[in-house]
This record gives structure tokens, C-alpha cells and sequence, in this order.
């Protein structure tokens, strides 16, 4: 890929041989499908030597940005690799997208609403995914008209598929994620452009969009609702009842939705908050540690409904007074690069103590099992740290650095 990335910017007459060899690298090419993989080499094959810069220009960009729309400190298994489902529900009105939205969503969605031709509305609930499928899935609800509805979470490039409805409306206990879009060996300066172009075609206020940018890929920023409505990117007008969910109750709440206030809310309830989160862990591996495992990674958080009745109170609980303690002013932003810093000075008196070992169970593809004790590990040594090192170790890691 950095062979590729120069022969553009360099200009020179290997340039079609960079593409094609780059494209064929298999460092590069096991994250394409093979239908993108036959697409470089045809184009690098038949235009000209002009052509190819211009148009591989553009398409790395967007190769990069429809890659990962988020730093590589989110978790891929939530933003990129949350299976995604389509269904036809509603006798054949409404049509569900859940999951990440992968390279074939879009591809996908365009077979299910030819077989599906009433579907007038799309109801959305999804992490987010790659940006380049989800303007081809804005597309295709732009040109039929269709309508877009949250009633739990759309964050990242989920934003860019809500907008694009006709009628876009928001659940009472919905949240929209914002940040910025990452590519790897693509700076900023090549991705802000592409956002802010794509956000000001939907029709995004630009103090927003300036908000937007301004909020690093492995951060996110969840406006309230009424911020979202005064900013006009929502139907200020309720959604018909049909198009609500009967399970649109308030779910079971996890560390997620801990990271999300973590802006709003002081110190003293975040050191209260991993105090108690310290206790509830102990119990709930004791418990199940599948639970405990899966009280940290959405999409695993039915887990929890098979803990004791007491236990499950006592999570919700704690995360509720957490929640409460959140002010709309707040701005307690720990940016990445002191998130990281807090991490790594975490991580350096972890190994210093002797337990560095118990820190595998956090590595992806761990033992479910060996998660809650290593987070235990973690939440106890920040804890026993000083002042301000304190409350930035636990800032970090509360938000899954």
C-alpha cells in the first residue's frame, strides 16, 4: 500500500505497475472482496496513465475512509464485524437494518427492496461500519424516497443512512454517535473534505459538522436530542406508532453507555462509579463470566438478564447514578492522546507490580472468562494511583482504551 500511495503522488511511469502489484499484495488484498480486487486490476489495466492517477487518487481515499470509519482503538468486533441483518417486516413496509454495515449491505439492500417494493421506510440500528457502503445505501434512500427511523443507537457512518431519509425520525431513547473518519496512510487534511462534502450535501448545519470534525476517530460525540432537532436532523414531528419497536424499552445499560457520558460527567462520580463498578464485577463473574464479559461488549449484553435479580439492580443502578450525575455543559474531555498516555503509564505499574500476565485477558480473543479479573486488575491499580493520575487512568479506561 505505501508503494501504491507513492507511485500517486510521485506520478511516475511505474505507476501502473505499483497499482496492480499493490492491489495483488496479499498484505493488502485479504481486506477487499474480490469484486474490488477485479475492479483495480481492470482499472489499472486498461486507462491511461493519467486517468489511473486521477481515479486511483480518489479511490484510495475512499478505499481507506470505507476501511474504518474509526481509530483502531474501537473495537473492530462492535463498529466493523457486528453481523448485520436485513428483514422485511411490517407486511413488507418497513425494512430493519441491524449490525455493521459491510461491503455487501449495500448490494444487499437493493435485492430486498426489489423484492419488496412497498417498503417505505427504514429502520435503522447499527454501530456504524464502513463509509463508502453506507453512502451507496444513502443513495439508494435518497432516490426511492424512503424514510429513516432510530430507536436505540446509529453511530459513525450510520449517521450518513438516518440522514438520507425523506422523514428521518429519532426514538425517545435514541442516541446518534458522531466523529471523525479515519483511513490508514491517509491523513486528515484527505478525509475532512470527504465528511464535511458528504454531511453538507444531507444538509448538516456547519457549526455541526465543524463538531464533528473536531472529535478524534476513537472518541464519540452524542448530541442530545434537543440539539439534534434544534440543528434540524431530526423530524421534529412524532414517528408513527407502527414504526416502534415493543422492545424499545431502555436495555440493559453497560460500560458503552458509560463511555458515551464520560464528557459530562466530574470526577468524583467517575472515581465513585469504578469504585462500585470494582465490587459488581467480583459478583458478577462469581456469577457468570460470560455476563461479565459481555457487560463491557454490546450486542453480548443479554448475558446480564440471567444474573440474579440483585445483581442485575445493582449494575443498572450504579450506571443510573452515573448517568444522573452527567451535566449538559460538562466538558470533562480526556482527548486520545492523553487517553493512550494514562493507558500506557497504567499499564507500565500493572507490570511493575508483577501481575502483567493478568493483563491477556483483555487482549481480543481472550478467554471470556479472564476479562472481569483483568479489568478488575486495571480498575484496582487506578484507583491506588495519585491525584490528577487517578481520575485520567480511570477516564481511559472506563472508555475502552
Amino acid at each position: 500500500m505505501t508503494n501504491f500511495l507513492a507511485a500517486l503522488v510521485l506520478g511516475n511511469r511505474r505507476a501502473n505497475d505499483e497499482c496492480t502489484q499493490a492491489f495483488n499484495a496479499p498484505s493488502f488484498c485479504h481486506r477487499c472482496t474480490p469484486f474490488y480486487r477485479m475492479t483495480v486490476r481492470s482499472a489499472c489495466a486498461e486507462v491511461s496513465h493519467s486517468q489511473l492517477i486521477s481515479w486511483c487518487k480518489r479511490f484510495a481515499v475512499l478505499l481507506a475512509l470505507a476501511l474504518t470509519t474509526a481509530g483502531e482503538k474501537l473495537p473492530p468486533s462492535v463498529e466493523f464485524e457486528t453481523p448485520y441483518q436485513l428483514r422485511v417486516v411490517s407486511g413488507g413496509t418497513i425494512l430493519d437494518l441491524s449490525g455493521s454495515i459491510s461491503w455487501a449491505v449495500p448490494q444487499n439492500l437493493q435485492v430486498m427492496l426489489a423484492e419488496s417494493p412497498n417498503v417505505r421506510l427504514i429502520r435503522l440500528d447499527s454501530p456504524g461500519g464502513y463509509i463508502k457502503s453506507a453512502l451507496e445505501v444513502a443513495d439508494v434512500i435518497r432516490q426511492r424516497g424512503l424514510d429513516t427511523y432510530v430507536g436505540r443507537l446509529c453511530a459513525s457512518a450510520c449517521t450518513l443512512v438516518f440522514l438520507s431519509g425523506r422523514q428521518h425520525w429519532l426514538g425517545a431513547n435514541a442516541h446518534l454517535g458522531f466523529h471523525q473518519g479515519h483511513g490508514p496512510g491517509v491523513s486528515p487534511a484527505q478525509v475532512d473534505p470527504l465528511l464535511r462534502q458528504a454531511y453538507e450535501h444531507l444538509g448538516v448545519p456547519e457549526p455541526f459538522i465543524a463538531h464533528v470534525l473536531h472529535t478524534p476517530p476513537d472518541d464519540l460525540w452524542v448530541p442530545t436530542q434537543d440539539a439534534l432537532r434544534n440543528a434540524g436532523l431530526v423530524t421534529k414531528t412524532a414517528p408513527p406508532a407502527e414504526i416502534i419497536l415493543e422492545n424499545e424499552q431502555p436495555r440493559q445499560p453497560d460500560l458503552h453507555d458509560v463511555s458515551l457520558l464520560l464528557q459530562s460527567v466530574s470526577d468524583e462520580p467517575v472515581i465513585a462509579f469504578a469504585t462500585t463498578l470494582s465490587d459488581l464485577l467480583e459478583q458478577i463473574q462469581d456469577a457468570s463470566p460470560q455476563a461479565c464479559w459481555g457487560l463491557a461488549h454490546r450486542g453480548a449484553t443479554t448475558q446480564l438478564s440471567a444474573l440474579p435479580q440483585d445483581i442485575q439492580e445493582g449494575v443498572s443502578t450504579a450506571i443510573e447514578r452515573f448517568a444522573a450525575s452527567a451535566r449538559p455543559a460538562g466538558d470533562y474531555v480526556l482527548d486520545g492522546a492523553k487517553r493512550r498516555a494514562a493507558t500506557q503509564a497504567l499499564v507500565r505499574v500493572i507490570k511493575a507490580k508483577g501481575h502483567a500476565a493478568v493483563l491477556e485477558g483483555l487482549r481480543p480473543g481472550a478467554e471470556h472468562s479472564a476479562f472481569c479479573p483483568a479489568l478488575r486488575e486495571v480498575l484496582a491499580t487506578a484507583l491506588a494511583l495519585p491525584g490528577a493520575h487517578r481520575v485520567q487512568a480511570l477516564r481511559a479506561v472506563l472508555a475502552g482504551e
